[in-house]
């Protein structure tokens, strides 16, 4: 079948070629008569109707928009920072313009009503050209709210205005031949121009049409390969592929653009409407691939600059990030305007696209790729937001200070990981359902199927169920974080990892206990907001109480000041008297101070070694603990060291050694 369809068309273009021939020698001639035929006969009417079309739209424009212009002259004096309000500005500066515009074609439209008779030729030349000269300012106006070739400070995508003047004044050209001279080629075939030489005509329009795309990109490769290639990290080397495509991609746009006209021309000539229609896809997609690729790329830059992806380690991923969805954009584009262009040839052709299974596979491929893309990112903005969030490394191993009871991390830092678990495996079984719904695979008996299993192992694993949703309730009620000293009665520790079904201690001697949600009783947190230590000393009973409290005082204020345990306190330390006596000739003191949680032993270590400076240094004894021997008979002569002895030695307790 496809080998009749490709003789047919042979043999079509033969007869066109034959017949272009014979008509080729009066092809001038041919257009001089249409020309007249367009213009009614020649002569300087058309010209005085197009001026007056002309003066009369640009006229009734500036008349109404006046107001427009003046806020449109402000929007291109703004310097915005901020990408939305760029666009903003581009894109009310453009519905402003293409206001003007749309004013301009109604009342041009006006004077060709009541100047020009409708039922003449004339008029629908003079349509032609108006609708070109809208399509043309119309199209300038989005080039230029794209490029802003004078205002930088509201141009959308990064381009220095060297280059966007140069790439603004080669659009205008290409925009310009383009409407005028396909606007000038049906005109010619509206008034009768013969249709071989018709077609041929709309063939040399194309063909100067890729003759400006190649003069572009010839002319301007190097600013082309700096915007689209992107330049080489420092201390880094091309790639092969890079290299190749860095030097060669000129060609290959040349090759690209002869390929497209040859094949277009090919349909024009034998009349092949579906060929034409494919091409002209792959065309306007070869046009708009700049465009394109420079407001995704644009718009990539701006979500991996958002706040909320800073000061987490999208920072390290953030040029790949760009790079391969940036990839991703143009392959999708490629593949479309090569799919377009591969219909026409029917090598697996239009047959195979057309028929059910064919239609199947390309929309399959379509939904997967998207999918996928859609999944990586979503993946790297989660993924990036929760990083932020995410508890620090330990670096090396930590000296435990005390008994452990440091502050913990903060609640976003202990649900971080849990939610990066559930949002990984959320995200694989929605992308693993789409793909399989893609290829044709009912899904609703898999998602049946998993919750009648789901539910089965819920009956059968009770105790799990319980330790999971007790998990929930607990991190609910922020009982504990990751970091946090706890009591749970049997076991304390350190929080030092929180799973779905259980979590781990860490006590200050090392022993590692994992101790599941369910079996939790009661929970007591050390790590919460502060800590009142409280110590006690043994003072002499001569000691003076109240100037013991006033010294207390002064050595609170004096560690306030200390640069170091300073900020460590929360409330200064105080006396707070005596607290008991005891019986062997000693009375406690107690003082006290506030600070935070894992704080503390630093704390007290400073504090009791400035005490026992001060009560030194201020001659207020400690009390030792001593046995106090009382003889009955005062007039008893002095003992004997020997005698002294043995009285110590009947004085200790039971099993104790006496020393002289």
């Amino acid at each position: 079948m496809a080998e009749e369809s490709a003789g047919a068309q042979i043999l079509d273009l033969n007869q066109e070629i034959q017949a272009f021939l014979t008509a080729a020698p009066d092809w001038p001639g041919e257009l001089a008569g249409a020309v007249g035929q367009a213009l009614d006969g020649g002569g300087s009417h058309w010209l005085f109707a197009l001026l007056l079309m002309m003066v009369f739209g640009l006229a009734g424009e500036r008349l109404v928009c006046w107001k427009l212009n003046a806020l449109n002259r402000t929007i291109r004096e703004q310097q915005a920072g901020a990408w939305p309000m760029v666009f903003g500005y581009a894109l009310f500066r453009m519905l402003f313009d293409l206001a003007g515009v749309l004013l301009f074609a109604v009342f041009a439209w006006m004077v060709l009503h009541f100047a020009v008779d409708s039922g003449a030729r004339l008029h629908q030349t003079l349509k032609d050209l108006l609708l070109a000269i809208v399509i043309f300012r119309s199209c300038i106006v989005v080039a230029r709210a794209i490029l802003a070739p004078a205002t930088e400070g509201i141009r959308p995508i990064a381009l220095s205005s060297e280059d966007a003047r140069t790439f603004y004044r080669w659009t205008v050209a290409f925009i310009a031949a383009y409407a005028f001279l396909t606007t000038f080629g049906e005109i010619l075939v509206g008034a009768g121009l013969a249709p071989v030489l018709g077609r041929v005509t709309f063939m040399c329009v194309g063909l100067l049409l890729v003759m400006i795309l190649v003069a572009f990109a010839w002319s301007n490769r190097d600013r082309l390969e700096r915007l689209f290639v992107g330049p080489t990290p420092s201390g880094a080397q091309a790639s092969t592929l890079r290299q190749i495509v860095s030097q060669s991609w000129p060609y290959i746009v040349m090759v690209w653009l002869a390929t497209l006209w040859v094949n277009w021309g090919f349909g024009v000539f034998t009349n092949d409407i579906e060929r034409v229609d494919s091409t002209t896809i792959s065309w306007w997609v070869t046009l708009l691939f700049p465009a394109i690729d420079r407001l995704i790329n644009a718009l990539l830059n701006k979500v991996a600059s958002l706040q909320i992806l800073s000061d987490t380690g999208f920072e390290a991923r953030r040029e790949r990030f760009v790079s391969l969805v940036q990839t991703c954009v143009r392959v999708i584009l490629f593949v479309i305007a090569l799919t377009a262009l591969g219909v026409t040839w029917n090598f697996a052709g239009t047959s195979l696209i057309q028929t059910e299974w064919g239609q199947r596979v390309i929309w399959a491929a379509v939904d997967i790729g998207l999918t996928v893309l859609v999944a990586y990112v979503l993946y790297e903005l989660v993924m990036s937001m929760l990083d932020k969030h995410m508890p620090a490394e330990p670096e090396g191993e930590s000296e435990i200070e005390g008994e452990g009871g440091g502050a913990g991390a903060s609640r976003q830092e202990t649900l971080a990981p849990l939610l990066r678990g559930v949002f990984v495996v959320l995200l694989t079984i929605v992308v693993v359902l789409t793909v399989l719904s893609s290829l044709g695979i009912e899904i609703l008996p898999l998602i049946a199927g998993a919750s009648i299993i789901g539910l089965a192992i819920g009956f059968g694993s009770q105790k799990l169920v319980q330790d999971v949703i007790s998990g929930v309730f607990f991190l609910i009620d922020d009982a504990f974080r990751r970091g946090e000293y706890i009591d749970i009665g049997e076991v304390k520790g350190t929080v030092e990892k929180i799973s779905f079904r259980s979590m781990q201690l860490r006590h200050h001697m090392g022993a590692l206990h994992t101790i599941p949600f369910g079996e939790i009783r009661h929970l007591t947190n050390y790590s919460r907001d502060w800590v009142m230590m409280k110590l006690k000393f043994r003072l002499t009973y001569e000691t003076d109480v109240e100037r013991v409290r006033k010294l207390i005082k002064k050595l609170g204020q004096e560690l306030l000041e200390d640069a170091e345990i300073g900020a460590k306190f929360l409330q200064p330390l105080k006396s707070q008297g005596v607290y008991s006596m005891e019986d062997d000739s000693a009375m406690i003191v107690r003082v006290k101070f506030m600070t935070k949680p894992g704080d503390q032993f630093v704390v007290r270590k400073t504090v009791y070694s400035k005490i026992r400076e001060l009560f030194e240094r201020e001659g207020i004894e400690f009390a030792h603990r001593m046995v106090s021997v009382r003889l009955d008979n005062a007039d008893q002569p002095a003992l004997s060291d020997d005698q002294k002895a043995q009285v110590a030695g009947a004085a200790l307790p039971s099993g104790a050694k006496a020393s002289t």
